[in-house]
């Protein structure tokens, strides 16, 4: 049986695996969570804090999986915690592709693009950087700290499914129904997107046989905000406003100024998407609805 703790897990993506990993009885799972999660024995407390982590990690898990970590101290924290016993526990990160710098101006990013082998860190806590710059730091922690046969750097972009609780899958649905019009949306530069059910079946499969390294994890298939908006209003039970005459001004969560195009040549290289985008975009608006109302 493979023991498996997930840093995080209440919201979202790692909500929705942890209850995909639940049914699965070859699997033992902890999550380390500020809050009781509803059935399961959830290990509370916060991964800032180095002595819980310590006692919580040499219980000698084969996978972490690390949703929370935003910054360098983050990292440096769980690598303290595992150089602590001889087991060699093997690391999934979760990590974004707003690791890489749009101003590059590429055809495509490629995992390379950004090498955090190469990358000086910076040892400021997450309130104190951006995002972006929390995620390079982390990354290049884990890999200037960890075995690299043991760790797996996974980059995604905007994620879509259902209880977002950003907010931005539920946008157009909102949007549209409220009377919003095609016309309104500026087009903006394009970029890719996957999907929470996507990220159940990779990370399945990487517990099931894991694979070092580090890799893009998005779907082929690239829209600007105003492609996007066409293919939810599409599927939308709404009026049509084709004869809109605002000018376009509108910037929703899924603007770019630029392109940010990522290469998933390398993780489909062991890994098929199930659904087509559109079977996956259609899934969520038929049976969640009621959502977006």
């Amino acid at each position: 049986m493979k023991k498996i703790l997930i840093l995080g897990g209440t919201r979202y993506v790692g909500k929705a695996l942890l209850n995909h990993l639940l049914k699965n009885k070859s699997i033992q799972v902890k999550v380390l969570s500020r809050r009781k999660i509803e059935g399961l024995n959830t290990i509370i407390g916060d991964r800032k804090d180095q002595t819980l982590l310590n006692n919580v990690v040499k219980k000698n898990y084969d996978i972490i999986i690390d949703f929370i970590g935003y910054c360098l101290p983050d990292a440096k924290k769980l690598i303290k915690a595992l150089s602590l016993g001889s087991y060699k526990t093997k690391i999934i990160f979760i990590s974004t592709t707003y690791v890489y710098n749009k101003e590059q101006r590429r055809d495509c990013f490629k995992e390379d693009t950004f090498n955090p082998y190469d990358y000086v860190g910076n040892l400021l806590e997450r309130e104190q950087i951006s995002y972006e710059e929390g995620k390079r730091s982390a990354e290049s922690y884990y890999c200037k700290n960890y075995l690299p046969e043991n760790l797996c750097i996974l980059r995604f972009p905007i994620v879509l499914g259902i209880d977002d609780y950003t907010q931005r899958t539920q946008f157009f649905p909102t949007f549209f129904r409220s009377g919003g019009c095609l016309n309104q949306l500026l087009i903006g530069g394009t970029s890719n997107y996957i999907f929470v059910e996507d990220i159940k079946d990779l990370l399945s499969t990487i517990i099931h046989e894991f694979k070092p390294g580090i890799f893009n994890f998005s779907r082929s298939e690239g829209f600007n905000q105003y492609n996007l908006g066409v293919l939810f209003h599409s599927m939308l039970e709404v009026e049509s406003h084709e004869n809109c005459k605002c000018i376009a001004s509108q910037k929703t969560p899924f603007y770019y100024d630029k392109d940010l195009i990522i290469s998933n040549e390398k993780i489909t290289s062991f890994f098929n998407f199930k659904k087509s985008f559109e079977e996956q975009l259609n899934k969520i608006i038929r049976n969640e609805s009621s959502r977006y109302i």
